[in-house]
């Protein structure tokens, strides 16, 4: 998954982007260390991996570039991303999609990783109104990069 960030272009600023299932907060501290996102509302319902989180942040990011909110509640989430980044089981995203396509802004990018590939399909059929920009094959898993136009 970080491969696919790291060829995102960052030179328009990202006012607002969301670590779905955050865990250890890998993701939301490579998108903080990027110059022009602005806010990271990271997210998972474990309490005990938000703790975590929330160290591994104090941990790791020296230079404050964007405000790291972190959040145990989806429905707390009402206001639109440029990017969410979800590397989550596919259950997640059967569950989650409706309100993942409605939380994210037009020509917004999903990341979706943690996807076996017997789960492509599905996945590309749950965003069948996005298009894949991008994606990654290691082994049996994969990620994808995709953008609503």
């Amino acid at each position: 998954m970080l491969h696919l960030l790291r060829d995102e272009n960052f030179n328009k600023p990202v006012q607002r982007a969301l670590d779905l299932g955050c865990g250890s907060g890998i993701l939301s501290i490579y998108l903080s260390k990027v110059k022009n996102v602005k806010k990271i509302y990271a997210l998972d319902i474990d309490p005990f991996v938000l703790k975590e989180a929330k160290s591994n942040f104090k941990s790791n990011i020296k230079k404050k570039r964007a405000a790291i909110f972190l959040l145990n509640d989806f429905s707390l989430l009402k206001e639109p991303f440029h990017i969410i980044v979800a590397n989550v089981p596919i259950n997640v995203h059967i569950l989650l999609h409706s309100h993942i396509s409605r939380l994210l802004t037009y020509k917004g990018a999903i990341y979706c990783g943690g996807i076996l590939k017997s789960q492509k399909d599905v996945l590309l059929n749950l965003y069948q109104d996005f298009t894949v920009i991008n994606y990654l094959e290691i082994s049996d898993w994969m990620a994808f990069k995709l953008r609503r136009f």
